[in-house]
């Protein structure tokens, strides 16, 4: 096992994160901690301080605790566990049927690939994963941040997490990452694959929305691509389904603070749409790589509860891609990609 993990890389795939289990202390904790990253609320840290440990963690743990107990599974966080079931996916698309052993950094990928997950915020993190693979001899890693769509509070955080820990080494390893693929044929194809699977079953919607994660407006004019890039996805998917303009849209959700965000705001235009007449919607996340608290709480329940409360009648939620085949096609190819000229 050592030899093996000196030869061969190891592929990690960095999700967002969530608390490690249902309580309001670890609730807290998580909240703490992404709320604490400069990436994603950037004001003067004095300020922000006095605010977040005066006011939102004392209020918001307990809301978002409810929030999570919509949607937590008995095995745990839903996202923790479409995590693990991609990783299981890629190591058996790799290593034809690899062993599905625990997905701990311990046991890793059986031939010469090594295929691990964890979190920017939470357990297991990006810190322990990477010391444990150079302790153990590891001398080169690629970084996924599964983000299909680069923005500076979700892949540069991972990145800045990553150089943290390099920064600590004494012998840092060759590391590589992959910014995004918000236009790979594969990445639009799979989505595409995923809608037709709901239109087959569920029949044309009025309207197909794109619902992405915002971020403020302001992080965009001072150079984030984000949305130049979630508008590329939209234009490529659009074309791929032969659709119109009027017939898939692109809407910003999970709003958090006093500045303007990216807009459409979700709730707003869904309202908005009702009133135009709009009765039958479908939404897909594309932007989130695994389900999670803002898929399948935000998106699935409440802004479906926005919609029909509105007067609309029919609202579908399309999952994310997940351990989808078509998905894990993708990320495969990615990580081929990537490593096929890598110098061992």
């Amino acid at each position: 096992m050592q030899e093996e993990i000196k030869s061969a890389p190891l592929v990690l795939l960095v999700n967002l994160g969530t608390p490690e289990r249902l309580t309001v202390k670890a609730v807290r904790n998580y909240l703490s901690e992404f709320l604490s990253d400069r990436r994603i609320i950037d004001l003067p840290r004095g300020l922000w301080y006095l605010i977040l440990h005066g006011i939102i963690l004392r209020i918001r743990p307990k809301k978002s605790l409810r929030l999570y107990q919509k949607i937590w599974r008995e095995d745990g966080s839903p996202l923790i566990y479409f995590s693990k079931k991609q990783v299981i996916a890629l190591r058996e698309y790799f290593d034809g049927k690899a062993e599905n052993t625990d997905i701990d950094g311990k046991n890793l990928a059986v031939k010469n690939i090594h295929i691990d997950y964890c979190c920017r915020y939470g357990a297991p993190n990006v810190r322990e994963k990477i010391l444990g693979f150079v302790r153990n001899g590891g001398k080169r890693i690629l970084i996924i941040p599964m983000y299909p769509q680069y923005s500076s509070t979700t892949t540069a955080s991972v990145l800045d997490a990553v150089c943290r820990t390099m920064f600590d080494l004494r012998s840092v390893p060759e590391w590589r990452f992959i910014r995004d693929w918000h236009c790979h044929p594969l990445y639009i194809s799979a989505l595409a694959d995923s809608y037709r699977k709901y239109e087959k079953e569920h029949g044309k919607p009025e309207k197909l929305l794109l619902s992405f994660h915002g971020i403020p407006k302001r992080y965009c004019e001072e150079g984030d691509d984000y949305r130049e890039q979630v508008l590329a996805t939209a234009k490529l998917l659009r074309q791929k389904l032969n659709f119109s303009e009027d017939e898939l849209a692109v809407i910003f959700q999970s709003r958090f603070g006093w500045e303007e965000w990216l807009k459409p705001y979700a709730e707003e235009e869904l309202v908005r749409l009702v009133n135009s007449g709009v009765r039958k919607i479908a939404v897909m996340c594309p932007g989130f790589s695994a389900d999670c608290l803002e898929t399948l709480e935000e998106t699935a329940i409440r802004n479906r509860e926005v919609f029909l409360s509105a007067g609309g009648s029919e609202y579908h939620y399309i999952p994310a891609l997940n351990d989808d085949k078509a998905h894990i096609g993708l990320l495969a190819d990615l990580i081929s990609s990537e490593l096929k000229n890598w110098e061992k």
